[in-house]
C-alpha cells in the first residue's frame, strides 16, 4: 500500500512537471502547398506553472523551431490563480514565434479583471487572441483560416461570428 501511494504521488508530480513533445505530420490536399513543412507547436493547459517551468517550456519550444505557436487554453489556473506567472509565460513564449491564443475554461473562471490583464499582456506582446473570431495566416500569397471559439458556456460563437465569416473558400 505504501509503494502504491508513493507511486501515485510521484506520478502526480511527474505528470504536472514533465514537458512532453510529440511530433505529428498532417497532410491534406486542401492545405496550400506554401504551408508544406510548416511547423506548429501546440501548448495547452499551462495552468500558471511558474517561472522555472516556463523557462523549460520556452527552451523546449525554441528547440522545435516553430513557424507558429497555438496556445489552446488554461494559461492560468482558476484554483490557484497567479496572473503574474501567466503573464510571464505569455511574454516569454511570444518571443519564440507568432502566437495565437484561445481561452480555456480556467481562463474564464478567473475574474474579468484578471483575464483582461492576461489579454493586455498578450496584446502588448503581439499574441493574437481568438475569442469567437478568426484570422488568417499567409505564406507566399496563400492563406489558411484560424478560427477561435470561446470555451465560455454562454458563447454566441455560431450565431455572432459565422454571420460575418468570409465566403471565400479556404482551408481552416
Amino acid at each position: 500500500l505504501i509503494l502504491f501511494v508513493l507511486y501515485i504521488a510521484i506520478e502526480l508530480i511527474r505528470s504536472n512537471t514533465y514537458i512532453q513533445v510529440e511530433e505529428f505530420t498532417f497532410k491534406n490536399e486542401l492545405v496550400p502547398d506554401e504551408f508544406d513543412g510548416c511547423k506548429i507547436v501546440h501548448i495547452s493547459d499551462f495552468h500558471n506553472q511558474g517561472e522555472n517551468f516556463t523557462d523549460r517550456l520556452v527552451k523546449k519550444t525554441e528547440e522545435q523551431n516553430p513557424d507558429y505557436i497555438f496556445i489552446t487554453g488554461d494559461i492560468c489556473d482558476s484554483m490557484r490563480t497567479d496572473i503574474d506567472d501567466a503573464n510571464y509565460f505569455i511574454e516569454k513564449i511570444s518571443a519564440v514565434a507568432p502566437c495565437y491564443l484561445i481561452w480555456g475554461n480556467h481562463d474564464y473562471n478567473v475574474t474579468d479583471d484578471e483575464r483582461q490583464q492576461m489579454w493586455d499582456c498578450a496584446e502588448k506582446n503581439g499574441v493574437t487572441v481568438l475569442e469567437s473570431n478568426y484570422t488568417t495566416i499567409e505564406k507566399n500569397g496563400e492563406s489558411v483560416f484560424l478560427v477561435g471559439t470561446s470555451s465560455h458556456m454562454n458563447s454566441q460563437f455560431t450565431v455572432d461570428m459565422l454571420e460575418d465569416f468570409p465566403q471565400k473558400q479556404g482551408y481552416f
